[in-house]
């Protein structure tokens, strides 16, 4: 039997600049570290590794609209938004946590992948979560929006939390 290829779909969630930085410690900002943690680290990694790899943007500046970035994920065994995460007061949440979609869940893999990259950054693993707009559908609309088989949104570190950003 041949080899089966699996696609993934990244997406660096948020835009570029200040309007994205909702509290983002160390000088960067939410939109722009993940779009440099997915191109400079997550893609090479996941396609050395044997995986087709597209991104939702192509470029820095690019910020789709949620419903777009879901529909590129037609296609796709996995659509996987990168994100990190904040606390309306900063330094007080930590750890790593995915939002598995209610609509195309991942089944296992967002719990393992939780507690994989908790300890790979050694911060706290909050687990694998759903979260479930008032009609049953999926809360986050990237993960609503979704085409691809299966869909997360994974909340790498808390970027509000000093120690998380110096780990991370």
């Amino acid at each position: 039997g041949g080899k089966m290829t699996i696609k993934i779909l990244l997406d660096p969630g948020h835009g570029a600049g200040k309007a994205h930085n909702r509290g983002f410690r160390g000088g960067d900002n939410e939109g722009d570290a993940n779009f440099n943690y997915c191109v400079g680290h997550l893609k090479p990694a996941l396609e050395k590794a044997g995986f087709v790899v597209e991104m939702t943007r192509k470029k820095i500046t690019d910020d789709p609209t949620l419903s777009q970035r879901g529909a590129m994920g037609a296609g796709f065994d996995l659509l996987f938004s990168s994100h990190s995460n904040a606390m309306p007061k900063p330094n007080t949440g930590t750890g790593t946590e995915i939002f598995d979609s209610v609509q195309r869940p991942t089944g296992s893999l967002a719990g393992t992948l939780s507690a994989e990259i908790a300890k790979t950054i050694g911060i706290a693993n909050r687990g694998r979560k759903t979260r479930k707009d008032s009609d049953g559908t999926d809360w986050y609309g990237v993960l609503r929006n979704s085409k691809a088989k299966s869909a997360m949104l994974v909340e790498h570190f808390f970027h509000d939390n000093d120690k998380d950003v110096a780990k991370w």
